[in-house]
């Protein structure tokens, strides 16, 4: 390998120069390991290991270990030095600092990410950058110039080494030596043992911690930087990841964030680019070269030599690469699923009754009681215009109950014999806030067709003949408008609240975030009717923030509520309390008492009049009938 270095070799001008091959190799100065690259034919007679380093700079017997070209004293920057730390071999530092170019060149690394490092030509150590600095690290090479023993000894400063060492009985001491190459070699003094330390054969774990501490200065250092870079990065994406799933797992309290829209949509691009254009390989980058590290160590360590156990190593370190590696893309993209369905499981313990509201006009109603068998439900749109005497037919005027929508139940009584069935409609008036109960003679066959086969009606050329049925009114009462100042809507006769209910119109999102109250108090006396106090206090609990697991006050009893089960949003499920009895057979369902209906009714039919009037289709997921 050339380099290019600006100085010349000493014999460059004659043919013997030893890249062309023209000089035998015994005519070319060896470096003894013993004392650094001086030749051993002409060794100084000083008993220092450093002092004879000096001594042979200066007589110009020391040869570089990179060049072959002889050490020689002066100021200026072709002088300058590099010493190992380890074997105390000195060479130019303009050699080491080629020699550290060229062997960097073709990193795929940018400096910035990775430090670039470069081992000792001697014993292979590896360390960073090398800087022409003194003996003792503590001046810059272009500083010793103005000092006065530069001459006498070249590289080195004026101040004392002070490098930490121990002495041949293991006391650790600092190095009172003036600027010196090679070892520190310390002197016992009146406080050490009067016989030196015998080290004893060092054991497996001695050895490996001797040959782990043999690159301690290079591969350990880089390993601690590049982990501590994957730490932060990483520490940065789960503080990011956490917000990140709140964000998508919790609508009704990040309104702003929805699915591609504002915000959401913004984070979303952000993630797509950033992310995955360069924060992934950023991080594939970094595991790369940690796992390339962490294997050279390994085999080090553990003096593996065949080349199946190096086989055998990759593999886990490529296992555990990749799972840290996939870490950022299961936390972003699976972690709003996850938290969806953890903080929707439970969401329905103690209301035993589940509504599937696959459709907008038909639901399937299942109790978690074997006694009480599946049943539909069917919520139709009805058109029946009210005639006053005496007014014309062209009066804009719209009369309670001309408009309604009408959910009809059929389901098996409880207290009726040989199972018989019970019919009973719910009427919900929406522009004049109206409710009231039916009981039917017969199935509403007529309101389960117009809820199923709504859109074929204008594409049949004849329709069906209805039986008129018996209406019978049960009670009616009324349910409070809402907005976005008064969010929770009321059904007074009943005590019963709907929070965020103006959510629940407005936004898809907000949908199985519904809790349904009934204000127990009142019904301590006759009539039920709540008291000023007692309304106050069940306004805060509807005012409260969605959480699946917080008890409400005793005496608001969540008697309904909106869910979405599964990893992420899927269908809206309503879950409703029922009405218990006990038997000799144990815990027996009545059912779903009749006035609970009528918060679902009002549910269904805001859900399936925002369906109508072009805010549903592709906004709420619905689809009329099957």
């Amino acid at each position: 390998m050339k380099f290019s270095w600006s100085a010349s070799r000493s014999n460059s001008g004659s043919s013997d120069d030893p890249e062309t091959g023209d000089v035998a190799l015994q005519n070319i100065p060896r470096q003894s390991h013993d004392s650094g690259g001086h030749n051993r034919d002409a060794e100084s007679p000083s008993p220092d290991h450093g002092e004879r380093i000096l001594q042979e700079i200066r007589t110009g017997r020391y040869t570089c270990t990179i060049c072959l070209d002889p050490l020689t004293p002066g100021t200026t920057y072709e002088h300058s030095l590099w010493a190992c730390l380890s074997c105390h071999t000195v060479t130019h530092f303009r050699c080491a600092k080629s020699w550290f170019e060229a062997s960097n060149q073709n990193s795929i690394l940018p400096s910035l990410l990775v430090p670039r490092i470069w081992k000792c030509p001697s014993c292979q150590l590896e360390y960073l950058e090398p800087r022409a600095r003194c003996w003792c690290l503590k001046h810059a090479f272009g500083s010793l110039a103005t000092m006065e023993n530069n001459t006498d000894r070249p590289n080195a400063c004026t101040e004392r080494c002070e490098r930490v060492r121990s002495c041949v009985h293991g006391v650790e001491k600092n190095c009172l030596k003036i600027c010196h190459p090679g070892p520190c070699n310390m002197p016992c003094d009146a406080g050490c043992a009067d016989a030196p330390i015998v080290r004893r054969t060092p054991g497996r774990w001695a050895r490996l911690r001797a040959r782990v501490r043999q690159r301690e200065t290079g591969t350990l250092r880089f390993l601690a930087f590049m982990l501590g870079l994957l730490f932060l990065i990483y520490t940065l994406l789960g503080v990011f990841c956490f917000w990140h799933v709140r964000w998508w797992s919790q609508p009704y309290r990040y309104t702003e964030w929805r699915s591609f829209d504002g915000v959401g949509f913004a984070e979303c691009m952000f993630l797509l680019l950033v992310g995955v254009c360069f924060i992934m390989p950023a991080i594939g980058i970094l595991l790369f070269g940690i796992g390339k590290k962490v294997l050279e160590v390994g085999v080090l360590a553990f003096n593996v030599k065949s080349r199946e156990a190096r086989y055998a190593g990759l593999l886990p370190l490529v296992l555990i690469g990749a799972g840290i590696w996939m870490l950022p893309i299961i936390g972003f993209a699976g972690g709003p699923d996850i938290a969806w369905y953890n903080q929707m499981k439970d969401t329905c313990n103690g209301l035993d009754t589940r509504i599937a509201m696959y459709t907008s006009g038909r639901f399937e109603v299942k109790s978690l009681f074997s006694n009480v068998p599946t049943y539909e439900m069917y919520l139709g749109s009805q058109l029946k215009p009210v005639l006053e005497p005496g007014v014309g037919n062209n009066t804009n005027a719209i009369h309670p109950f001309e408009t309604f929508q009408r959910l009809s139940i059929s389901r098996p009584s409880s207290s009726s014999p040989n199972s018989e069935l019970e019919h009973i409609a719910i009427d919900i008036d929406i522009p004049h806030h109206l409710y009231r109960i039916m009981h039917l003679n017969t199935s509403d066959i007529e309101n389960a067709y117009l809820a199923t086969y709504y859109k074929h009606i204008s594409s049949l050329t004849t329709l069906p003949t209805f039986h008129p049925i018996s209406e019978t009114l049960i009670s009616n009462g009324t349910f409070t408008p809402v907005n976005a100042t008064e969010k929770h809507m009321l059904i007074p006769e009943l005590n019963i609240g709907i929070s965020n209910m103006h959510d629940f119109i407005s936004d898809y999102a907000q949908e199985p975030f519904v809790k349904i109250y009934q204000n127990l108090a009142p019904y301590s006396r006759s009539p039920p009717i709540a008291s000023l106090s007692e309304k106050e206090a069940f306004h805060a609990t509807l005012s409260e923030d969605w959480d699946s697991r917080k008890m409400p006050n005793w005496e608001h009893e969540v008697v309904m509520r909106t869910a979405s089960f599964g990893h992420g949003r899927q269908r809206l499920d309503v879950c409703v309390r029922e009405d218990e009895e006990v038997r000799e057979g144990g815990l027996r369902s009545l059912g779903v008492y009749e006035d609970l209906w009528i918060p679902f009714a009002v549910l269904a039919s805001y859900r399936q009049r925002m369906y109508e009037i072009g805010e549903g289709s592709g906004v709420r997921g619905l689809k009329r009938g099957d």
